[in-house]
């Protein structure tokens, strides 16, 4: 456990600090997405409510991811972290009162989880970038690889504590459990912010808007964004066809579903520690395309709907090659900029992945209703594949 401690990310106060911080926020996130789902449901009992309400929460990504980046790079990344994650807290709170004392209908409801999901978007590229700070550039892989084990991690563990909590406390508990967690996220920012000696959290200097033309106009930085969001739109929009594949293919309902999300998670968590423990094995240019060639060939196979626990494995490898092209770009990308463009990089990732996300699922879904489940992730895996290998050689 010394030797932990002494070496690698965690030898770094500031980041150990900051780390832990995010890891309750990033919970407390999870636990109070769904008790916002389960919310929803309550209030409308129709699918097209859930669907409103996760569109609400994810088109700021597609709106304001950009000039979030752009923000993050021209002013104090903490002062827009504290702005952020106590705005969200005030909501928080405010959403778990007025579900306590049974007072919101479902379009406020609407309107609290876009506000969140504004706020969220403004925070991701200072937070990102805040905790890069902390550390040297030797660390920058590590670091992008152990975030991507903190979000898949929480995506296991909130969900299940809510599970447990939600049945006996209702969904308010959610979401007071994560304004709490948000408290406790900006208190270990702060401090660790105060004891960091690697960067004061200066402004930067240069104009965002000439920033963010040179971002674009490189070929190296371009190209990989756009690949990003193409993955995104026809390949990371399989997950949405999950419920219907386990219910109407495999007929394992409920927790077929869970298999699959459990399956999808492992794998996901697994790619983010190989890179954690070995960051320097392997380029990033290598691990974009052994990753996309593995979840090409994965998601093509999958289409196929072999026997049901067959088809788990290949949903954990799903997870496992989608979470290592996503580090592998964003290392890719945060290697070939300067820090004055750190948060605007940030935000253009954010913009093509999260933001992409949102029109994926309704993409994918409706190719499914009308060319049915199995063509439509034939299609989405070898789009995937073309545009992998296409934009790859106009990158170099």
């Amino acid at each position: 456990m010394k030797l932990f401690f002494r070496e690698g990310l965690f030898s770094y106060k500031s980041y150990r600090i900051a780390f832990i911080g995010q890891s309750v926020s990033f919970i407390g996130s999870w636990i109070h997405f769904i008790g916002q789902s389960w919310l929803a449901y309550q209030l409308t009992h129709s699918p097209i409510g859930l669907g409103m309400i996760g569109f609400g929460s994810t088109i700021p990504s597609l709106l304001f991811s950009i000039l979030s980046g752009m923000t993050a790079d021209r002013f104090s990344k903490l002062k827009i972290l504290i702005l952020s994650q106590f705005s969200n807290c005030c909501l928080s709170f405010l959403l778990g009162l007025l579900s306590y004392l049974k007072m919101i209908n479902f379009y406020e409801l609407l309107l609290l989880s876009f506000a969140m999901g504004v706020f969220n978007n403004l925070e991701l590229p200072s937070r990102q970038t805040l905790l890069l700070s902390y550390l040297p550039n030797n660390e920058i892989k590590r670091a992008i690889a152990m975030n991507a084990f903190l979000f898949n991690s929480a995506r296991l563990i909130g969900p299940a504590v809510a599970g447990i909590i939600l049945p006996l406390y209702g969904p308010s508990i959610c979401f007071f459990i994560n304004g709490i967690s948000y408290i406790l996220s900006i208190g270990s920012f702060i401090w660790a912010s105060a004891k960091n000696e690697r960067s004061k959290d200066q402004p930067s200097g240069h104009s965002t808007k000439k920033n963010f033309f040179v971002l674009i106009s490189n070929p190296a930085v371009f190209y990989p964004s756009i690949l990003l969001g193409i993955v995104t739109l026809f390949g990371w929009s399989y997950s949405v066809l999950l419920p219907y594949i386990s219910s109407q293919i495999y007929h394992q309902g409920s927790k077929g579903l869970a298999l699959f999300y459990s399956s999808n998670g492992f794998g996901a968590i697994s790619a983010a520690l190989l890179i954690s423990f070995f960051p320097n094995r392997f380029s990033s240019s290598t691990l974009q395309s052994l990753s996309m060639i593995l979840f090409s060939f994965s998601l093509f196979l999958f289409s196929f709907f072999p026997p049901f626990f067959f088809s788990i494995l290949i949903v954990s490898f799903l997870g496992f090659s989608l979470s290592l092209f996503v580090s592998a770009t964003t290392m890719f990308l945060q290697e070939r900029i300067s820090d004055s463009m750190r948060g605007m990089t940030f935000g253009l990732t954010t913009f093509f992945f999260q933001g992409f996300f949102a029109i994926g699922n309704l993409l994918m879904g409706s190719l499914a209703q009308f060319l049915g489940t199995k063509l439509s992730l034939m299609i989405g895996s070898v789009i995937c594949f073309t545009a992998f290998f296409s934009l790859r050689i106009r990158s170099e």
